[in-house]
């Protein structure tokens, strides 16, 4: 009884994990005069399909399945914040600022979907969330030291133009 309570948060972790693969797979195409950047954000946007086949495995050990609704969701929020964001200025820049909105969502996802698994004993989801954690702290110190150096560069080409 109790483990069926996780399947609705590792639903939408992985509804969430989905719509975040679209999206950073875009903004790495789009980052092509930024080398560093693109093979940061590829990276991660591998990082994430890890993410989403590892909590699809916490589902699956938990002989649950994921949910179609919730999966498509998440693809609808991904494309719906792509759009919103497409009405900022700089493309790179606020690409680089969705990401680390999301990547922020994320991590607050994830330490609350810790506890949830920590405290119904899911020593497995846990360790798994942990990981997640981890990597997605890690991008967001990332992005974050990054976005300064991106905006100083969208202010001198527009100065130039």
């Amino acid at each position: 009884m109790a483990e069926n309570l996780l399947e609705p948060w590792l639903n939408h972790a992985y509804a969430m994990e989905s719509a975040v693969i679209e999206i950073f797979d875009l903004h790495h195409k789009q980052a092509d005069e930024h080398p560093t950047l693109g093979s940061r954000l590829e990276a991660h946007r591998d990082a994430t399909k890890r993410h989403a086949l590892a909590i699809k495995g916490c589902l699956e050990r938990l002989d649950q399945r994921v949910s179609p609704l919730k999966s498509g969701a998440g693809s609808i929020m991904g494309t719906l914040q792509a759009i919103a964001t497409s009405l900022l200025g700089d493309p790179l820049l606020r690409n680089l600022m969705a990401d680390y909105s999301s990547t922020k969502y994320q991590i607050a996802f994830y330490h609350v979907l810790l506890g949830v698994a920590t405290e119904m004993g899911d020593r497995e989801t846990a360790r798994v969330c942990q990981e997640i954690l981890g990597e997605e702290e890690d991008m967001a110190r990332w992005i974050e030291g990054q976005l300064p150096t991106i905006a100083v560069e969208t202010l001198r080409q527009r100065a130039a133009s």
